[in-house]
């Protein structure tokens, strides 16, 4: 499994507990984690688009946290 999509799992998979307000925030991690672990059982690397998606969702959840 690549490295990268091991770090982006894990980063979703914390950010739950590091953020505790907005549910809109933690839905989205929810979401982006269930399809990084789907993607993993797949065995597969995000496509191109996905990994665009994750980045946007990435950079949204960063303005959240810097608000």
């Amino acid at each position: 499994m690549n490295a990268t999509l091991v770090y982006a799992m894990q980063l979703l998979s914390a950010l739950p507990q590091v953020i505790a307000a907005g549910g809109s925030i933690l839905q989205m991690v929810t979401d982006g984690n269930a399809r990084l672990q789907a993607m993993a059982a797949e065995n597969r690397n995000p496509t191109a688009e996905e990994w665009l998606a994750l980045n946007t969702e990435i950079v949204a959840l960063r303005s959240q946290l810097h608000s």
